[in-house]
């Protein structure tokens, strides 16, 4: 499956916007941007509080990490070359 990056990128800036006003509105608030690769499909997945969250069942599913805290750009650049890495291990072919 071919997967195109512009896509990605939109991807991951519209839902790490998202994440960041969910952070906003309360401090216990937490998020874990996710990716499922058997389609490339990417989201915020928010949570109450640093104690909750969802487990997943299918090994597809995964999360995308930080290596460090930077900018904005920076943290949508890294979660994008993460997906990157991620989808093209799971056999898909990226677009630019």
């Amino acid at each position: 499956m071919t997967i195109k990056k512009k896509e990605l990128a939109k991807q991951i800036r519209k839902e790490y916007k998202e994440a960041r006003e969910w952070l906003r509105r309360d401090c216990r608030h937490a998020y874990q941007m996710m990716i499922d690769t058997s389609d490339g499909e990417i989201w915020s997945d928010c949570f109450l509080d640093g104690n909750s969250w969802k487990v997943y069942k299918s090994d597809t599913i995964q999360r995308l990490y930080l290596d460090y805290p930077a900018t904005v750009k920076e943290q949508e650049e890294q979660y994008l070359n993460t997906a990157i890495k991620m989808l093209k291990k799971a056999g898909h072919e990226i677009e630019e």
